[in-house]
């Protein structure tokens, strides 16, 4: 007679278990959908004030070719500040630039906090949002993209969604990598052209976040680390000489994996 309330009790207690569990998992989809939605606003809103850069940076550059200087004195081209970054700036001041991989969902905003732990959890508007935004290591010079001997590292998250950084694991197909070799970063300033000539997956193990090089031996291997991890080989030619730019992302072949795109930047 003592079984059946034992039997109820037991029975009772899992359905209440199964049930906390149910409703714990559909509030995290709740606060995941939440924080989607959030970001893919806050992203539009960047593109569309983004929307004419291209056009906004040709006008630039044409006004400043038809100042002619008759003299014979070589002069520094004044730098003219961007104005979509102007107004990015002006909704946050964080922002540094954009960057662009045509064809995929990578057209974003990038900034730039006093440590790289400020937007893992915050989008480029420095709301709170698990999504994160595309960050640039604290330690780069966020105007530094035209210089040589220097390595500049981009940060952003794999999310499910296909957003932030997930593209990258499109560059994990050999075919995928040979057709799209090059991708764009905007500084303050203007455009640059960045071509890829390394990826692979690794763990936090390898330090390929070094931006201080304080010989250019140190550079070189650096470079020679890199290259003994490249997944294909790449016709690129790296020297200590060149700007590199690395972007980072998760990926879940491992615990503590990252999956590591480098470019070199391309002279204009």
């Amino acid at each position: 007679m003592d079984k059946k309330p034992k039997n109820n009790y037991k029975r009772n207690f899992l359905l209440g278990i199964s049930i906390a569990l149910l409703i714990f998992s559909m509030v995290g989809m709740g606060f995941r959908w939440r924080d989607q939605y959030n970001n893919e606003k806050a992203i539009e809103e960047a593109r569309q004030i983004a929307a004419d850069r291209r056009e906004a940076e040709r006008e630039i550059t044409e006004n400043m070719d038809l100042e002619v200087d008759l003299s014979f004195e070589k002069k520094e081209e004044p730098k003219i500040l961007l104005p979509f970054i102007e107004e990015l700036q002006e909704k946050n001041a964080d922002v540094v630039g954009w960057i662009e991989l045509e064809g995929t969902e990578i057209d974003y905003p990038i900034v730039q906090a006093e440590d790289n732990e400020y937007y893992l959890k915050r989008d480029w508007l420095g709301r709170d949002n698990s999504a994160g935004a595309i960050f640039m290591d604290f330690r780069n010079d966020p105007e530094g993209l035209e210089e040589g001997k220097t390595h500049t590292i981009l940060y952003g998250h794999h999310r499910q969604d296909g957003s932030m950084f997930q593209n990258l694991m499109n560059y994990k197909e050999e075919q995928y990598f040979r057709d799209n070799p090059t991708f764009e970063v905007t500084d303050q300033y203007g455009t640059h052209t960045f071509e890829i000539f390394a990826f692979y997956v690794t763990t936090i193990d390898f330090y390929f976040i070094e931006t201080r090089f304080p010989e250019e031996e140190d550079f070189e291997r650096f470079l020679d680390s890199i290259i003994e991890r490249r997944k294909f080989d790449s016709e690129v030619t790296v020297t200590a000489e060149d700007h590199l730019l690395t972007l980072s992302t998760c990926t879940y072949e491992y615990d503590d994996a990252r999956f590591v795109v480098h470019a070199r930047r391309v002279e204009e």
